[in-house]
């Protein structure tokens, strides 16, 4: 005999398209790094996290497990990145900035980060280690103006990427056990102490 409990999988995909679905009114604020204000909805968000969801398979190569990594402050396209790298299946792998260039090194080849999401801000932190970086295929800037210098191999721009895209994306029905986000712990000695999955 089965339980009547409801079998319905709680995944990062079920959440945005509930919040689609019921506040698709609601805005979303947030500040970005320049200290000016930015503020959409939650269905607008929803739109450009379809474009990521493309752009991610279509033109970065991004499948099921893969991990891409986020090197950002918290702001509306960094929730972007949230729903639209684990809503392919992928992992996402929030970078914690606030680490030594070594230990952001160690992680990133740890964790085989493909594509990093970098805002423009912290460039200047990559940009120190970006050689010694194994698997990293492409950088993609946040909030970079369109003349941006950096040595940063392999680039593009955030809102080029999403502009190029359609809104048109099915996203997947995923296991509720599958990883979705990715969280690498140290110890004051500098060791790597853990790597903490979040499932879906």
């Amino acid at each position: 005999m089965e339980g009547s409990i409801m079998d319905y999988p709680l995944t990062t995909n079920s959440i945005l398209e509930y919040g689609n679905n019921v506040y698709h009114h609601k805005k979303i604020i947030s500040y970005l790094p320049d200290g000016t204000r930015h503020e959409y909805r939650f269905g607008d968000m929803y739109k450009r996290c379809k474009k990521l969801a493309n752009a991610l398979t279509h033109k970065l190569g991004i499948t099921k497990g893969d991990m891409v990594g986020t090197f950002a402050w918290n702001h509306g396209s960094h929730v972007e990145l949230y729903y639209g790298i684990s809503g392919v299946g992928a992992v996402c792998h929030t970078i914690n900035i606030r680490l030594s260039s070594k230990q952001i090194e160690y992680i990133i080849n740890n964790s085989e980060d493909k594509v990093i999401f970098v805002d423009a801000t912290l460039v200047p932190l990559l940009e120190k280690i970006a050689p010694l970086l194994e698997t990293v295929e492409h950088y993609v800037l946040i909030n970079a103006a369109k003349d941006f210098k950096t040595t940063l191999q392999n680039i593009l721009h955030y809102e080029d990427l999403l502009a190029a895209q359609s809104e048109d994306f099915e996203l997947p029905t995923l296991n509720e056990n599958d990883a979705s986000g990715l969280c690498v712990l140290y110890k004051r000695d500098n060791r790597l102490a853990k790597r903490c999955f979040v499932f879906s």
